[in-house]
């Protein structure tokens, strides 16, 4: 009865030393939340401007910090000048360890860190009533059910995991080579397209025609604008989330009106290549050459090109056999490794530090698969749609007619400067060789005496550039 009562104690002890400092508490949504909001509130200078769209704007409107499938539409990996500074600060370090428990990746991972969690708690509870504790008072006592035969006891080899460690690495460094592989070919092709839009519209405020009537140019370069604006956003809303229709028709009507190019666009089966359509019809309409449409024609090929290959990631993940097996190497391994490291821990109290380090390790492993699982996806919340939105395209096309014009004189004024260059050119060989002219030639000198003048091909041709430089 006394060793029941101090085994109890025991236990009573370890959940009182084990529950406060334990992740539970820290991975908590409330608990973090609130901690989250206390050290965003104190982080935050009263001069600081927030970022429209970011995690902290999200953070302060809300009440609570975003996580998981809430916190994707916040995750905008565009750094500005500050941005650069604060990642290469010297305090960088201590930064990121301080938002270990708050970050959203390390929230996300509630169930699985859990579980871990409460599989090292099983193995030590149980191998303690089976073989043996230590109370509080250091004092080492048997088990509740005396002697109990030896398998019983919750331990492997720590040769398991040595083992098969490297086969786990190999396939989280490949899963994670290839979800960052992944997501650097889609935010280069959202690349491409904002740099063919911003040339689509170039080309087209700098080739218009300068005959043509100043209202005509003007409303041929704002349907233009809006046809460059529609695609990205109608691709946008292709791939994103179907609840943000609404928001995209609302943006459509509102920039093409309620009918005629709003209504083709939102009642076609695919809107990316309606969008090209339309884009393809204003560049029609402009008052340009025909062969520079040609040309601008090129950057509407590209486009295709581009959202086939945004289309291509989205639609096809990495294959789901590989994914699998690899999620469930990775849980098996982490869920035994509290009876491979049991053994390891018998300096500590009752076995107790087991219980951090298995949790710690979860932690990072799984962080990396669900980083990995945030990579296979495409970034359609990267702010590319702030360079497609109608009011910049608008910009340019309202100042850029002007500076078309002063970029086409300047053109202009090109070929008469090749030109002058070139007769400035041809009048300096013109001097050059009247000055060799005046002196013998070589062949000449040779004929007269080459031996008595002592003449050399090498020194005569030094002589002769000497007297060319001395014309000119």
């Amino acid at each position: 009865m006394r060793h029941t009562t101090s085994f109890l104690m025991s236990s009573l002890a370890t959940f009182v030393l084990v529950l406060p400092c334990s992740t539970f508490v820290q991975l908590h949504p409330r608990v973090a939340t609130a901690k989250a909001m206390t050290s965003f509130r104190a982080s935050l200078r009263l001069d600081e401007v927030l970022r429209p769209g970011s995690i902290k704007e999200a953070t302060l409107t809300t009440g609570k910090r975003p996580y998981g499938e809430e916190s994707r539409r916040y995750r905008r990996t565009i750094y500005r000048y500050e941005d650069w500074l604060k990642h290469r600060s010297e305090t960088r370090l201590l930064r990121n360890l301080k938002g270990t428990f708050s970050s959203g990746v390390v929230r996300s991972l509630l169930s699985e860190v859990g579980a871990v969690a409460l599989v090292s708690l099983f193995v030590i509870f149980w191998n303690a009533i089976l073989f043996g504790y230590v109370d509080l008072a250091d004092v080492a006592r048997p088990g509740l059910f005396g002697v109990v035969p030896t398998y019983l006891r919750l331990s492997l080899p720590s040769a398991i995991f040595t083992l098969s460690s490297p086969a786990l690495g190999l396939l989280l460094v490949f899963r994670t080579n290839t979800s960052y592989s992944r997501w650097l070919e889609a935010r280069q092709a959202w690349g491409r397209i904002v740099s063919h839009c911003r040339n689509v519209m170039r080309q087209a405020t700098l080739w218009i025609d300068e005959e043509a009537e100043p209202e005509l140019a003007s409303r041929c370069l704002e349907e233009l604008a809006l046809c460059v604006w529609a695609f990205p956003r109608s691709l946008w809303a292709h791939l994103a989330d179907p609840s943000k229709e609404a928001r995209f028709a609302a943006e459509v009507r509102s920039a093409f009106g309620e009918e005629g190019a709003a209504a083709l666009l939102l009642d076609a089966k695919h809107r990316p290549v309606r969008a090209l359509s339309l884009l393809s019809g204003a560049m029609d309409r402009l008052p340009i050459d025909e062969k520079k449409k040609v040309e601008m024609d090129k950057s509407c090929i590209l486009l295709g090109d581009a959202c086939e290959v945004c289309e291509r990631i989205f639609s096809s993940p990495v294959p789901l056999v590989y994914t699998r097996h690899t999620a469930r190497f990775l849980s098996a391994w982490l869920l035994l490794l509290p009876l491979g490291l049991y053994e390891s821990f018998a300096g500590s109290w009752n076995h107790l530090a087991l219980l951090p380090a298995a949790t710690l390790v979860s932690i990072f492993l799984f962080g990396i698969e669900v980083s990995t699982a945030d990579g296979r996806r495409l970034p359609v919340s990267l702010p590319m749609m702030a360079a497609g939105r109608r009011r910049s395209l608008m910009l340019i096309s309202a100042g850029g007619r002007r500076l078309g014009l002063m970029l086409a004189a300047a053109c202009r004024c090109l070929p008469l400067l090749a030109a002058a260059g070139r007769r400035r050119r041809a009048a300096c060989r013109r001097r050059s060789s009247r000055c060799s002219s005046r002196s013998p030639s070589p062949s000449f000198r040779s004929r007269r005496s080459a031996r008595t003048s002592g003449w050399r091909p090498r020194t005569c041709l030094m002589a002769a550039r000497v007297r060319a430089r001395r014309c000119r």
